[in-house]
Parts: structure tokens; sequence; C-alpha cells
């Protein structure tokens, strides 16, 4: 019976597993998705080099007519093919004057709950759903921008009323320009879908050590590379022989 018991707990735990890996493919699939349906795309500065590095100054979307402010659109577009796979369903939502004729609001867009059609919220709607808005929606220059203005006004408010720190956070947050925007997530700070690129020269001093490591190789020879790291390795070995042998006296 205990033998039984243990087999039925461990096939329900991969079942489990197996669901949570397919509704992770799901959601990531809603991003391309909503990706590729707006047309989001990276702008280089040289088209003769991969868009990479310091070769990126931007992104903006080629199918919403010219609108860059499409963060919402880009929303929908997941939920829109979530709900293709069966684990969203979409509801409307107005705001700004009613039109009779219509009854719907002036502006309005579709949102999307993380629920089947039969109205159930399941762990498979759910992660699927989650795993979608974990990765970052690509900024404009107009979105990033917009972002900045409503930090600043935010920062005022809160200043005014007193609150400590979260002004001067906010505000240094709204004067970071565009282009560092784009160099931090081309170099993996923003990319939640764990995207670790190289850092921009200019953000040298903020590189992982291994990153340095493998710049520095890059811009030298094998045997330079491997004579500079013999010398690093020598003094530390005599640093840490001087601790070994130092003595103290009262």
């Amino acid at each position: 019976m205990g033998s039984s018991t243990s087999t039925r707990s461990t096939a329900s735990g991969m079942e489990a597993s197996k669901k949570k890996t397919v509704s992770t493919m799901v959601g990531n699939n809603a991003d391309r998705y909503a990706k590729k349906k707006l047309g989001v795309t990276t702008m280089i500065s040289n088209p003769n080099q991969p868009a990479v590095r310091g070769n990126v100054k931007g992104y903006m979307a080629l199918n919403t007519g010219g609108n860059q402010m499409y963060g919402t659109q880009y929303q929908e577009a997941r939920g829109e093919y979530l709900e293709k796979q069966g684990l969203a369903t979409g509801r409307t939502v107005n705001y700004g004057p009613i039109d009779p004729a219509t009854g719907k609001g002036r502006f309005s867009y579709t949102a999307y709950d993380p629920k089947t059609a039969d109205g159930k919220y399941t762990n498979q709607s759910r992660d699927a759903m989650a795993t979608a808005k974990k990765n970052e929606i690509p900024l404009s220059k107009e979105m990033f921008e917009s972002q900045n203005k409503f930090k600043l006004a935010i920062a005022g408010l809160t200043g005014i009323a007193g609150v400590p720190l979260i002004p001067s956070v906010l505000f240094n947050q709204a004067l970071t320009p565009y282009t560092d925007y784009v160099q931090r997530k081309e170099g993996g700070f923003y990319n939640k879908a764990g995207f670790a690129g190289k850092f921009l020269p200019s953000n040298k001093n903020n590189e992982p050590q291994q990153q340095k490591e493998t710049q520095q190789q890059d811009d030298m020879s094998e045997s330079e590379f491997a004579e500079s790291q013999r010398q690093k390795k020598l003094a530390s070995m005599g640093s840490s022989t001087t601790a070994g042998n130092r003595k103290f006296f009262s």
C-alpha cells in the first residue's frame, strides 16, 4: 500500500511539473506573438553590424500605425494569444465618455484574466499569464520619456507630502536618459528572462569580473593575456604568504 501511494505521489508531481513547463512555454510564446504582431523591432546604428552591445539605439513598433505608445496593445496581444490557447478570457474595459450607440467608452481596451473559457482560474492559466508578464516590454523612446514624466510628477507630490527618500529616488530615475536604459537592457539588467549580454564600454566599471577578463582576452593576444594572468596569480600568492607570516606583538 505504501509503495502504491508513493508511486501515485511521484506521478502526480511529474504531471504538475509537466504542466508548469508547458504553461511557461505558452507564456513565452505569448510574448513572442505580441512582439511579432506589433512589429516591435530593435533599431541599430550601423546596419552592417549585428544588433548587439553599442550598436543598439532603441526600440520601436512598425505595425501600430506610427503609435509608439504601444504598451496596452502589447498586453492585449499577449492576452489574445493566451485566450486562443484556452488560458485567458478577455473583457472590455471602458474609460472616458460612453458612446450610447456602442455602449463603449471613448477609450477602451481588452483586458485578459488568467481563467479558462468556462470561467475557472487554474494553476496553468495563472502560470502562463505570469510568465508572459515577466518578459519586459521593450520601451520605445516615447514610452520611456512618458514614464519619466510620470515619475517626476509622483516625486513632486511625495515631496510636497513630506515622504522621505522616495522623491529623490524617483527624481534620479526620471533623469536617466533613454540611451542608458537601452544600454542596461542589452547588458542584461532589465531582461527578466535571464539574458546576460556584455556591457557597453562606458559601463565597464559595473561589469562582473568574468566579463572583464573575457573582454581583456579579446583585446590582447593569447600570450599577453596568459602572462597578465600569471602576474596576477603571483601577486596574490605573495600577498597571502606575507599575511600568513605576519606576527603581532603585544
